[in-house]
C-alpha cells in the first residue's frame, strides 16, 4: 500500500460505495478502487470532487480536503525517510 494514511482517511470519511462515488465524480470504478485502497494518489481536482461528495456543505468539503492533504503529506514524508 503506497498511501496508508490516506486510505485510513478515506475509510473513515466514506459514506458511499466506490461504484456510486465513481459515478458521482465521473471517474472509472477502477480508478476509484485504486484510490480507495491506497494504491494511487488522486489528483487535486479528483480529491476535491471526492470531498464534495462526502461533505454536507462547502465548508465541510474544505475541511475534508485539508484533512486529506495532511494524510497524503504524511504518506509522502514517510517515504522520504526510508
Amino acid at each position: 500500500m503506497k498511501y496508508p494514511n490516506f486510505k485510513l482517511w478515506i475509510d473513515a470519511t466514506s459514506n458511499t460505495t466506490q461504484k456510486d462515488l465513481a459515478e458521482q465524480i465521473d471517474k472509472s470504478d477502477g480508478l476509484i478502487s485504486l484510490i480507495c485502497r491506497g494504491l494511487q494518489m488522486p489528483t487535486l481536482d479528483t480529491l476535491l470532487k471526492i470531498c464534495r461528495v462526502y461533505a454536507d456543505s462547502k465548508e465541510e468539503a474544505e475541511i475534508l480536503f485539508i484533512e486529506a492533504i495532511k494524510a497524503l503529506k504524511t504518506d509522502i514524508q514517510s517515504k522520504e525517510t526510508l
